[in-house]
């Protein structure tokens, strides 16, 4: 991750030695890539599964929302150092775990295998606002916005009831990982290179299904109030 970083910093230091002029297009398209840091927990606490309204489904919260997306992003200059934007990005990541499904109960001793990871194309989408300062041969800019994130992420839970007559009654129900979060970010743009650090936020996390958490070799329910925290490096380059 650091040797990531450091990559990062020097392609764009590297762009601020050519003097070339800055862009003038109030319209502007980026391609852009993005690493997120493993996230941070308001709570402290890393939950493993969710329990919908009949199964549980074992994941790696970590892994599914930290990683490197790829995505472009639309931008329109209303003022000279004030703009409007949209951004789009996309990454193939973990999803869940498909030895997680059907095979445990909540408040047991037993924990999960974690086995195969389902993963699938998952997409965010962002508005925000940002501000440009001018500093010469680069601009500072500073950034807030709105993502939906973690589109794509439905999973169906599945469960089973064996009666005494032999019959069988099997139950699904359908749910998902989206989350939405507030974002702020600051950088630099020179060359039509962009650097800038941030973080998501998302607040209370709402998938509609419950956190389950790991302590002490026990699965246990839990109506922890679970805010997360996720950073990120994000490197853009201007094609219009």
């Amino acid at each position: 991750m650091q040797k990531l970083i450091v990559l990062i910093i020097f392609t764009f230091i590297f762009n601020i030695g050519f003097t070339q002029d800055k862009p003038t297009s109030r319209f502007s398209i980026k391609v852009n890539t993005e690493y997120r840091i493993t996230p941070i927990y308001s709570a402290n606490e890393n939950p493993t599964a969710v329990l919908n309204e009949v199964d549980i489904i074992d994941f790696n919260l970590d892994r599914q929302l930290s990683g490197t997306p790829i995505g472009y992003t639309l931008s329109y200059r209303v003022f000279k150092n004030f703009e409007i934007g949209f951004s789009h990005s996309f990454r193939y990541d973990h999803v869940y775990f498909k030895s997680g499904l059907g095979d445990i109960q909540p408040n047991t001793n037993l924990k999960t295998a974690q086995g195969e990871s389902i993963n699938r194309l998952i997409t965010d989408y962002q508005f925000f606002i940002g501000k440009y300062f001018d500093l010469g041969k680069t601009d500072l800019f500073f950034r807030v916005g709105y993502s939906m994130m973690n589109r794509g992420t439905d999973y169906l839970g599945v469960a089973s009831h064996k009666f005494e007559d032999g019959s069988i009654n099997t139950i699904s129900s359908d749910s998902h990982f989206n989350f939405s979060a507030y974002t702020a970010s600051a950088g630099f743009v020179s060359n039509k290179f962009e650097l800038g650090f941030g973080v998501y936020y998302t607040g209370e996390l709402e998938n509609g299904a419950t956190l389950i958490f790991d302590k002490d070799y026990m699965r246990v329910d839990s109506e922890i109030q679970q805010n997360v925290i996720i950073p990120f490096v994000k490197l853009s380059y201007q094609i219009k």
